[in-house]
């Protein structure tokens, strides 16, 4: 090793051009290095250089600084998560619109395995909202949230019926298209 310590990195990532990313109604500026998105996302991967600025003014930019943190340290940092918090949500549905599939995997399996999330997570109004307001139809985001929140939801007991329903849309400011989604699913049990 003549002396030299290891990188961390390749060279060529860091000799990259960088992509400015102006985040949230703040217009928050980060910087990521091309190499870095092109190496993790599907959609970067694709685009010709060099890549110009990215507006991402509906984005959250403490959501942001998580997917950077992502990027380059290739690890969740622990997110402590209440119910009504939005946030690995948000990263989820901007991973899946930048085409992250490996970090798609990794909030999965951290949403599944954290001990800091609870069932009132999954099916929490504002959790529910933020995924169906940012994904389209059929997307894996609305199929991960119904998939692993409706099992624990305040009124599962009710398994479907028009009680239920009833429930969700006067209790809580529910999107309609997830109670036609939960509708659908319970007619396939």
């Amino acid at each position: 090793m003549d002396g030299e310590s290891p990188e961390p990195f390749e060279r060529g990532i860091f000799e990259s051009e960088t992509v400015r990313f102006i985040v949230g109604r703040d217009q928050v500026v980060f910087s990521i290095h091309s190499q870095i998105l092109r190496d993790d996302s599907e959609y970067y991967k694709h685009l010709p250089d060099p890549l110009p600025d990215q507006e991402l003014p509906n984005e959250d930019p403490e959501t942001f600084h998580v997917l950077l943190n992502w990027l380059y340290r290739k690890t969740l940092s622990p997110l402590y998560v209440e119910p009504g918090d939005t946030l690995p949500f948000q990263l989820y549905t901007l991973a899946e619109r930048l085409e992250m599939s490996v970090l798609l995997s990794e909030i999965e399996q951290y949403l599944l395995s954290s001990p800091w999330i609870s069932p009132e997570t999954w099916c929490h109004p504002a959790a529910i909202r933020h995924v169906y307001e940012n994904s389209a139809p059929g997307s894996k985001a609305r199929k991960f949230i119904l998939e692993w929140g409706w099992p624990d939801c305040h009124c599962h007991s009710y398994s479907g019926t028009p009680d239920c329903f009833s429930f969700l849309s006067q209790t809580f400011d529910i999107p309609l298209d997830y109670i036609k989604d939960i509708s659908k699913a319970t007619r396939r049990m």
